[in-house]
């Protein structure tokens, strides 16, 4: 990262780019890099459930996005470059917002969905994950980005799973501070429920 920024610094002082350009790149690198950064830190918290945490983490996604459309002025490149891969998924939350409108019944103003506080959390936290899936298509654009995200990658499913280890052996059977934190015999590594635990494994051994 030093060397290619101290590049594009040589190129600027020459002007063979321009001061926009050079801007641009700084925003696009700290979107990207923020936003690896949250990733390996939302995996961290245990089942990643409390109200919190999911807070912290739309928050965080929305700055980076500001980072994101800031620095689509200085090129003039449209947001949503990969609309085939992102507009399916804009129609999921679209039909989640569907369910959460109060339809006149009677006097009820009833909404579909059996819990709207519930299907609201969820719009919330999947427009999060909509927003972070456009960066990556977006700016996964060098090798040495790519190289980064898969790193990311493997060094969260594989952490995740030496913690899952050490955590049956030495903390399911003790009584311990830390013990008493996790639910004994339910979920696995940090998470409560051991599906998501499988879900992250089949994404780090099919990316390897």
């Amino acid at each position: 990262l030093l060397e290619n920024n101290k590049r594009r610094l040589d190129l600027l002082l020459s002007g063979k780019v321009s001061q926009s350009r050079l801007v641009k790149d700084y925003l696009e690198n700290a979107a990207f890099y923020l936003l690896l950064a949250t990733i390996f830190l939302a995996a961290i918290p245990y089942g990643t459930v409390d109200g919190w945490s999911k807070s912290f983490l739309v928050l965080t996604i929305c700055l980076i996005a500001t980072i994101r459309v800031i620095s689509v002025f200085f090129n003039g490149s449209p947001l949503f470059n990969n609309g085939s891969l992102i507009f399916p998924l804009a129609g999921l939350l679209g039909l989640a917002i569907i369910q959460i409108i109060p339809w006149s019944v009677g006097n009820s103003g009833a909404t579909i969905s059996f819990d709207s506080d519930a299907t609201k959390n969820f719009i919330l936290i999947f427009s999060g994950l909509i927003i972070s899936a456009e960066i990556l298509l977006s700016l996964t654009t060098t090798q040495i980005r790519l190289k980064a995200l898969i790193i990311l990658v493997f060094t969260v499913g594989v952490s995740s799973a030496v913690f899952g280890i050490i955590r049956v052996y030495f903390f399911n059977n003790s009584k311990t501070a830390i013990s008493s934190y996790f639910s004994v015999g339910d979920g696995f590594a940090q998470f409560i429920n051991r599906n998501h635990f499988v879900y992250l494994t089949e994404l780090t051994i099919g990316l390897l």
